[in-house]
């Protein structure tokens, strides 16, 4: 049987819902009586200036649910209600919520990590987040925009908002690696030396890719390899025959920033070359009108003669796979790993650790177990550690976030 409710004001700020349980509605009039309640909430949305996602928000779902449970008689949120009461009530059920995560921060320790980003009126704003294995929280937000490059002051928020997690929960603080960012850094390790700090290991290689990508040779040839995606996406008839022939696979990739994004079209254009050369060769596409045009002939050069294009691509993912390829076995990781440990812990927690890590690394006893290895690249770390770290036990007054944090 089909619900179907209107909304009515009797003007006492109260919602009446009519419910019509007694008969099977047609679907024309089920259609009739949603319009003027669906019409409502759409006004609501454009009255208010309200971002067309919100339909989507799970809260708006589950809100209109159970107006529609609550049924007839219901009484609308007064003002006071919506600005304290209920305000007050949701900021305490964030605060418990929050206590699972700052529980684990005690456990096994956090990271702290800040992202800048530009408004729409081009103000310089700094988000402060907290990463532990549960996943990231949110801390706080400043306006940096009066000193984005004064070192003393992002040291002094740096170290006020250590101190309000605690600073023996944090094991390191991550920031971009721009100048003040790393005297800032270098001034925080030196009052808090249990902790350190590292630059965001994303901004490092997305100016790596900056810096490769900066000739002459990878602008013309990304600016061709643009000049080329348009042209297939602009065009429907054209961009399901590519997708015919590349077995549905897409041109474009989009990374987390502009760099990573060049890089990864680049490489997909690498991977589809000769799908894409077997679609311009094509008499399907010979027989069309595409190719008959300034764009489709060039496109068409692009694609089939222009060699150096190709070659250029080859190189420049040359340059970059190592980047990320080896970057797990880099030497230089590997001694950073023993220069942290030598910085963080006594001489006693250092040997006590180094013993852990043969151990881990040789897969002895409970780290070799068949659902130990298995999970080993499936789990966060320190969940990892904590399921088959047993064999590693720790006495009472020894840290025991390390293995994890790393």
């Amino acid at each position: 049987m089909m619900n179907v409710f209107k909304v009515e004001s009797d003007g006492n700020g109260t919602v009446k819902s009519v419910f019509n349980k007694g008969k099977q509605k047609t679907m024309n009039q089920a259609l009739e009586d949603r319009e003027p309640v669906t019409r409502a909430l759409c006004r609501l949305i454009y009255g208010e200036a309200l971002p067309f996602n919100l339909v989507k928000s799970p809260l708006w779902k589950e809100a209109l649910r159970l107006v529609g449970e609550y049924g007839k008689g219901l009484k609308l949120p007064s003002y006071h209600e919506a600005r304290v009461t209920y305000l007050k009530k949701e900021v305490e059920c964030v605060e418990k919520g929050l206590n699972k995560y700052k529980e684990e921060w005690k456990k096994t320790r956090c990271t702290l990590m800040s992202d800048g980003w530009t408004d729409g009126k081009q103000r310089s704003i700094t988000n402060f987040l907290v990463n532990s294995p549960s996943g990231t929280v949110f801390v706080k937000s400043v306006d940096t925009s009066s000193f984005a490059k004064d070192a003393n002051k992002l040291f002094e928020i740096l170290n006020s908002i250590v101190k309000e997690i605690r600073e023996e929960n944090v094991v390191q603080v991550v920031t971009d690696s721009t100048s003040a960012y790393v005297l800032a850094g270098s001034k925080l390790e030196q009052e808090r030396p249990r902790l350190y700090w590292s630059p965001c290991s994303a901004h490092l290689i997305d100016l790596m890719l900056q810096e490769i990508g900066g000739g002459k040779t990878f602008k013309d040839t990304l600016d061709k390899a643009r000049k080329l995606t348009v042209y297939i996406y602009r065009h429907c008839v054209l961009l399901s025959m590519f997708r015919r022939f590349t077995g549905g696979q897409e041109l474009t990739r989009v990374g987390v920033t502009r760099f990573a994004t060049s890089f990864l079209t680049l490489k997909r254009f690498q991977e589809l070359k000769h799908r894409m050369r077997q679609l311009f060769a094509s008499n399907e596409l010979a027989e069309s009108t595409f190719t008959s045009k300034d764009e489709g002939k060039l496109a068409e050069r692009i694609t089939l003669v222009d060699v150096n294009f190709w070659k250029a691509i080859k190189y420049y993912l040359s340059c970059v796979v190592p980047i990320y390829k080896n970057f797990n076995v880099n030497k230089e990781v590997k001694c950073g790993l023993y220069d942290v440990i030598e910085r963080m812990y006594n001489r006693p927690t250092m040997v006590t650790i180094h013993e852990q890590l043969v151990k881990f690394n040789e897969s002895m006893r409970m780290f070799g177990i068949f659902a130990a290895v298995l999970m080993k690249k499936k789990m966060q770390p320190a969940k990892w550690w904590s399921s088959y770290g047993d064999e590693c036990p720790k006495d009472e007054d020894d840290d025991d976030h390390f293995i994890p944090e790393v």
